[in-house]
């Protein structure tokens, strides 16, 4: 027999990483989906932080721009 060996009565802790790597997301339906039809027409936009270890430039956060165009 392969793979992990347990014991009947032995005490696992729970391991909150193993439920996070479980999950998984579902597309986005594409019937309604509508995208920009130029450029800049729809950005979205995202910030990310206060990180606890700064960049070697000393930033904190972070912060993306995305054009909906295609």
């Amino acid at each position: 027999m392969e793979g992990l060996i347990m014991r009947p009565n032995e005490n696992l802790t729970f391991c909150e990483g193993f439920i996070y790597g479980k999950q998984h997301k579902e597309p986005f339906p594409i019937e309604g989906a509508s995208w920009a039809s130029k450029l800049l027409g729809l950005v979205h936009s995202n910030i990310w932080g206060l990180v606890k270890v700064p960049s070697s430039r000393k930033a904190k956060y972070f912060v993306t721009f995305i054009d909906d165009c295609f």
